[in-house]
């Protein structure tokens, strides 16, 4: 969503009474996901992974808005497949176990942002990423 050409998808204050006028909404006709593989150093897939998608745009951190970013964990084959999301870009990295919150924590993206995949994401497209960590 846009309002006058600025981005306002995580919302915006309107005054009662005053008109609309100017907003864009624009509507995908696919929607689009990341499908991380997390391999340790000897190559083997790592199951129960946590995995953190986020926008490279720092400004939409902490703004919890659907088809922004996504979080879970690698299933036995070591993948994880994000949730649907926004065209646009992104980071993608392996975590240690997240706590309730923190994949929306500004602190913890950018402690995480060094070791992270960057990748754009088109509209409809599927983006696969190879994330690297050491074994606990």
């Amino acid at each position: 969503m846009r309002l006058d050409g600025r981005d306002v998808t995580t919302g915006f204050d309107l005054d009662a009474g005053t008109p609309l006028t100017g907003l864009e909404v624009e509507v995908a006709a696919a929607s689009s996901r990341v499908t991380a593989t997390v391999l340790n150093t000897r190559g083997e897939p790592v199951a129960d992974r946590d995995v953190v998608v986020f926008p490279q745009d720092e400004a939409s951190w902490g703004a919890q808005v659907a088809g922004h970013s996504g979080t879970g964990s690698t299933d036995d084959r070591g993948q994880y497949q994000s949730p649907a999301l926004v065209a646009g870009a992104y980071y993608v990295a392996a975590t240690d176990p997240l706590e309730p919150g923190q994949a929306g924590d500004p602190e913890f993206l950018a402690s995480v942002r060094a070791r992270a995949q960057k990748m754009t994401l088109g509209e409809g497209e599927t983006a696969q990423v190879q994330l690297s960590v050491s074994d606990r």
